[in-house]
């Protein structure tokens, strides 16, 4: 089965060789092996049966395959799915953040997707789920220059019309480095989104507050407002796209919390 196009434009398939539909119509099944490169003939394993089954149960990991050994080759099989954005005429929006939650626990877990993320819906079960993981591995670790998958993921932002968020991502990136910086009461001098700091923080101190949140509606003060853990942080309005205060925390905010205060999340560590 010819799956087309990606997000990005790239064709689909290409190393694995693309999936098979099931006589009946309602499976598909795609080979666990690949070709190292397109002019290859030889093929060889991949990890994704053993990527999937590490992750099954976390964000955007769905208990929606088997394994199967058939004609001396192995197979992964799920019902028949929509694919996004491909099949949108079928679909309603899916929840984008899925796709950064679900790539943020993989690369937790040592895994590296090392493709552009891939979103579907299966019927069978009602869940969007993170799929073709068929490039998935697990680097050495603390191998040098690896940074897991942040940047693809913002990339899947920008190419699913989210440009609002990959933006906001990346200056919460900017945020988290200004905090860390040792003249952090000087970031204003820094090429960062933050203007200054209200209130700056000691070198230890700095280690905790990692959590980066942005209140986009209005500024925050510690006048009135009350969250435990944070720091405040003016940001400079005319380059972070109408930021009007950065929220830095020792610790991810509740629901509640983000409701009550309007606030927006930026950015948090990547593993």
């Amino acid at each position: 089965m010819d799956l087309g196009n990606r997000p990005d434009g790239l064709k689909d398939g290409v190393h694995t060789g693309g999936v098979w539909i099931s006589p009946d119509g309602s499976e598909v099944w795609k080979p666990l092996d690949c070709r190292p490169h397109p002019g290859a003939t030889e093929r060889y394993p991949t990890q994704e049966a053993e990527c999937l089954a590490e992750m099954v149960g976390k964000p955007g990991f769905p208990d929606n395959w088997r394994v199967v050994e058939q004609n001396g080759r192995r197979w992964l099989v799920r019902a028949r799915c929509y694919l996004w954005p491909q099949d949108r005429e079928w679909l309603i929006d899916p929840p984008y953040e899925l796709v950064e939650n679900a790539i943020f626990v993989l690369n937790e877990a040592g895994w590296e997707y090392n493709d552009l993320p891939q979103l579907a819906y299966d019927p069978s079960v009602g869940e969007w789920f993170l799929m073709d993981c068929s490039a998935a591995w697990k680097p050495e670790k603390w191998q040098k220059n690896w940074h897991g998958d942040r940047d693809r993921v913002n990339r899947w932002y920008e190419l699913m019309g989210q440009e609002w968020t990959a933006d906001l991502r990346r200056r919460g990136y900017h945020v988290y480095h200004a905090v860390q910086l040792p003249a952090f009461q000087d970031v204003s001098k820094e090429p960062y989104d933050v203007e200054d700091a209200l209130y700056p923080l000691g070198e230890d101190e700095r280690r905790q507050y990692v959590y980066v949140y942005a209140s986009c509606n209005r500024p925050i003060s510690y006048l009135w407002a009350r969250i435990d853990g944070v720091k405040y942080l003016r940001a400079d309005t005319n380059k972070s796209g109408h930021v009007w205060t950065w929220v830095v925390a020792d610790h991810l905010l509740d629901a509640e919390t983000i409701h009550k205060y309007e606030l927006s999340f930026a950015y948090r560590p990547w593993p």
